[in-house]
């Protein structure tokens, strides 16, 4: 036999060395039937759902969500799993209906396990809950907007730990959060691929009590992970997952943010602002294969790496944040920016890739300059000019083309103003001169 699909439970890892006649499978059970007659289970066991009777000969089994019925050959049936609604008792035989047995668990149960009673709930708006007994588990619909970006909190109460998992529609499984932290919350951020229906089920690992369960609109910077330093692991869990971590930068340090992938593919890094505004990612032109970012803070405060690879990649990958001890020979920010004098040619190098240079010069009104940056050994440059609180003024740019970036510009008034110099994905030097223009 041979099973694939979603296989947490293990309920897509059949027992080997066993011939089987049929099967059967469950949401997260399956039973079959051996060539004997007799049945095997294997999955979850929450309710008994994967533990069959023994000294039993079938001739059919189906498996539900929660529960199993088969035939026996004496044309009886037998159930077992979950029977809080009847589901694994069966018909009385010549009762003429079904007789069913409520069990204790019925009167207790606050939001179904199940999804076709799921508790529909809004986006926004906490909903309490509680595991009532070892083995419940509490389904909720909800409906999403595609491409929305959602965020879902299990705030624990006398729940000592939860487990939270997202599903589709039909209740197949979408991505699942069970760190047992200390404090015992579940935490997932997901972006919706399609409008529609979609269900939360809430568990207890193993214990029973309150929690509240809130669904709510979000951005990736308002959800993202704090981190400090230091390395730190994650997984890209569905297509279209995106991780995004929040750290604390120095003005004026260096950083470099490294990943090793396993499966993931396609520059997966991305460097944003407070905002989420893109920075830099991990484009490299003279290393493809390269997966880091150097990047120096223009100003103290909270900036986001985002992992958000292309394509259908899923899988694990390490991320390392660490202090650079590479040398900038000028900042990268206007706060320290370079001055430089007009007329005086000024060596520079572009010291990593994503590395900018900026330097401040004094302008007379009127007057009209010319802007040349002559390259050394970097390969290919760009030059933007800048009003003294950054705004953008002109640019030009020797990619693909053997000539030198230069711009002629009149100064619409006296006072500061910038000159950057960057590397189109390259690093080396280069020569930049200011002059006056006739």
């Amino acid at each position: 036999m041979v099973c694939w699909g979603h296989d947490r439970f293990g309920q897509a890892s059949p027992p080997s060395g066993i011939r089987f006649a049929s099967i059967s499978s469950g949401g997260i059970h399956t039973c079959a039937l051996r060539q004997d007659g007799t049945p095997v289970c294997w999955g979850h066991d929450s309710d008994g759902r994967a533990s069959p009777p023994s000294n039993e000969s079938l001739l059919a089994i189906s498996s539900g969500g929660s529960q199993t019925c088969a035939i026996r050959t004496d044309a009886e049936l037998v159930c077992w799993g979950s029977d809080r609604h009847g589901q694994a008792t069966p018909p009385q035989l010549g009762a003429g209906q079904a007789t069913l047995t409520d069990s204790p668990a019925d009167d207790v149960d606050d939001h179904a396990d199940y999804a076709v009673d799921a508790t529909t709930i809004g986006v926004g708006t906490p909903v309490p809950g509680a595991i009532d007994y070892v083995g419940d588990v509490d389904v909720f619909r909800f409906t999403a907007q595609e491409k929305q970006v959602y965020q879902f909190d299990v705030e624990v109460g006398t729940l000592k730990a939860s487990s939270l998992e997202l599903q589709d529609s039909s209740g197949g499984f979408l991505v699942y959060d069970s760190v047992l932290r200390e404090t015992g919350a579940s935490h997932i951020v997901w972006v919706a691929p399609g409008a529609g229906e979609y269900h939360a089920v809430v568990a207890g690992r193993g214990h029973t009590g309150s929690y509240t369960l809130t669904v709510s609109p979000a951005n990736f910077v308002e959800a993202a992970a704090p981190i400090r330093v230091g390395t730190h692991h994650g997984t890209i869990d569905y297509v279209g997952d995106v991780d995004v971590f929040r750290f604390t930068a120095q003005e004026g340090q260096t950083y470099e943010v490294d990943i090793e992938i396993g499966s993931l593919l396609g520059y997966p890094l991305k460097l944003l602002d407070s905002s989420g505004d893109f920075l830099a990612d991990n484009g490299n032109v003279q290393d493809p294969e390269a997966s880091h970012i150097v990047w120096e803070a223009p100003r103290a405060g909270d900036y986001h790496i985002a992992v958000d690879p292309w394509g259908s990649f899923t899988g694990g990958y390490s991320l390392t944040v660490s202090l650079s001890d590479i040398s900038d020979d000028h900042a990268g920010y206007i706060a320290a920016a370079s001055t430089i004098d007009v007329g005086t040619a000024v060596p520079g190098a572009i010291d990593y890739v994503g590395d900018v240079d900026v330097f401040r010069f004094t302008a007379r009104e009127g007057q009209t300059y010319r802007f040349d940056v002559e390259v050394g050994t970097l390969k290919a440059s760009s030059l933007e000019l800048q009003d003294s609180s950054g705004g953008f003024l002109a640019s030009d740019s020797n990619l693909g083309e053997p000539r030198a970036p230069h711009i002629v510009w009149e100064a619409p008034s006296a006072g500061d103003y910038h000159a950057v110099v960057a590397g189109e994905g390259y690093t080396g030097s280069y020569t930049l001169t200011v002059s006056p223009s006739t």
